[in-house]
Protein backbone atom coordinates (compact mmCIF):
# COMPACT_ATOMS: atom_id res chain seq x y z
CA UNK A 1 0.00 0.00 0.00
CA UNK A 2 1.29 3.46 -0.89
CA UNK A 3 2.13 5.59 2.09
CA UNK A 4 0.92 8.97 0.83
CA UNK A 5 -1.81 9.56 -1.75
CA UNK A 6 -0.60 13.11 -2.49
CA UNK A 7 2.85 11.96 -3.73
CA UNK A 8 3.20 11.09 -7.43
CA UNK A 9 5.30 7.93 -7.15
CA UNK A 10 5.11 7.30 -10.93
CA UNK A 11 7.13 10.47 -11.58
CA UNK A 12 9.85 9.56 -9.08
CA UNK A 13 8.58 11.70 -6.25
CA UNK A 14 8.88 10.13 -2.82
CA UNK A 15 10.28 6.78 -1.78
CA UNK A 16 8.20 3.63 -2.16
CA UNK A 17 10.34 1.61 0.26
CA UNK A 18 10.79 2.11 3.98
CA UNK A 19 14.22 2.39 5.61
CA UNK A 20 13.61 -0.48 8.03
CA UNK A 21 16.33 -3.07 8.57
CA UNK A 22 14.16 -5.86 7.14
CA UNK A 23 14.20 -4.11 3.75
CA UNK A 24 17.98 -3.59 3.72
CA UNK A 25 18.69 -7.20 2.80
CA UNK A 26 16.27 -7.06 -0.12
CA UNK A 27 17.79 -3.74 -1.27
CA UNK A 28 21.21 -5.42 -1.46
CA UNK A 29 19.75 -8.12 -3.70
CA UNK A 30 18.23 -5.51 -6.03
CA UNK A 31 21.56 -3.70 -6.38
CA UNK A 32 23.24 -6.95 -7.41
CA UNK A 33 20.56 -7.56 -10.05
CA UNK A 34 21.07 -4.11 -11.55
CA UNK A 35 24.74 -4.82 -12.16
CA UNK A 36 23.83 -7.92 -14.16
CA UNK A 37 20.98 -6.20 -16.05
CA UNK A 38 20.75 -5.22 -19.70
CA UNK A 39 23.05 -2.21 -20.27
CA UNK A 40 22.99 -1.83 -24.06
CA UNK A 41 19.84 0.25 -24.59
CA UNK A 42 21.62 2.57 -27.01
CA UNK A 43 22.48 -0.40 -29.19
CA UNK A 44 18.83 -1.30 -29.82
CA UNK A 45 18.22 1.69 -32.08
CA UNK A 46 21.71 2.51 -33.35
CA UNK A 47 20.66 1.89 -36.98
CA UNK A 48 17.45 3.93 -36.73
CA UNK A 49 17.21 7.07 -38.82
CA UNK A 50 17.51 10.42 -37.02
CA UNK A 51 15.82 13.72 -37.77
CA UNK A 52 15.89 17.26 -36.42
CA UNK A 53 12.18 17.69 -37.14
CA UNK A 54 9.79 17.00 -34.31
CA UNK A 55 6.14 16.06 -34.52
CA UNK A 56 3.33 15.51 -32.09
CA UNK A 57 2.81 11.96 -33.27
CA UNK A 58 3.74 8.65 -31.70
CA UNK A 59 3.48 5.24 -33.32
CA UNK A 60 2.36 2.37 -31.12
CA UNK A 61 3.06 -0.98 -32.76
CA UNK A 62 2.68 -4.69 -32.08
CA UNK A 63 -0.34 -4.44 -29.81
CA UNK A 64 -3.15 -6.97 -29.46
CA UNK A 65 -5.56 -4.78 -31.41
CA UNK A 66 -8.48 -7.08 -30.65
CA UNK A 67 -8.17 -6.04 -27.01
CA UNK A 68 -6.64 -2.54 -27.13
CA UNK A 69 -8.75 0.46 -28.09
CA UNK A 70 -7.94 4.13 -28.61
CA UNK A 71 -9.41 4.94 -25.19
CA UNK A 72 -6.92 2.58 -23.52
CA UNK A 73 -3.95 4.21 -25.23
CA UNK A 74 -5.33 7.66 -24.43
CA UNK A 75 -5.56 6.81 -20.74
CA UNK A 76 -2.04 5.39 -20.56
CA UNK A 77 -0.42 8.27 -22.45
CA UNK A 78 -2.35 10.86 -20.42
CA UNK A 79 -0.87 9.43 -17.23
CA UNK A 80 2.60 10.50 -18.43
CA UNK A 81 1.65 14.12 -19.13
CA UNK A 82 3.23 16.79 -16.94
CA UNK A 83 0.91 19.03 -14.92
CA UNK A 84 -0.95 21.23 -17.39
CA UNK A 85 -0.11 18.94 -20.32
CA UNK A 86 -2.61 16.85 -22.23
CA UNK A 87 -3.03 14.27 -24.95
CA UNK A 88 -5.28 15.82 -27.57
CA UNK A 89 -6.36 12.76 -29.53
CA UNK A 90 -5.58 9.12 -30.21
CA UNK A 91 -6.34 7.61 -33.61
CA UNK A 92 -5.77 4.04 -34.73
CA UNK A 93 -4.85 3.51 -38.39
CA UNK A 94 -4.82 0.17 -40.16
CA UNK A 95 -1.39 -0.60 -41.64
CA UNK A 96 -0.88 -2.34 -44.96
CA UNK A 97 0.38 -5.38 -43.07
CA UNK A 98 -2.69 -5.36 -40.82
CA UNK A 99 -4.95 -5.03 -43.83
CA UNK A 100 -3.39 -8.06 -45.51
CA UNK A 101 -3.66 -10.07 -42.28
CA UNK A 102 -7.36 -9.21 -41.96
CA UNK A 103 -8.00 -10.29 -45.57
CA UNK A 104 -6.11 -13.54 -44.92
CA UNK A 105 -8.10 -14.12 -41.74
CA UNK A 106 -11.38 -13.64 -43.61
CA UNK A 107 -10.38 -16.27 -46.18
CA UNK A 108 -8.71 -18.82 -43.91
CA UNK A 109 -10.24 -18.08 -40.52
CA UNK A 110 -8.49 -17.03 -37.31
Amino acid sequence: KLRNDSVDYARGEGNLYSDSSSDESSDDDVEGDEEEGFDQWGELDKDAGRTDESTRRLAVCNMDWDRVQAEDIFLVLSSFCPPGGCVKTVDIYLSDFGKSRLEEEERLGP
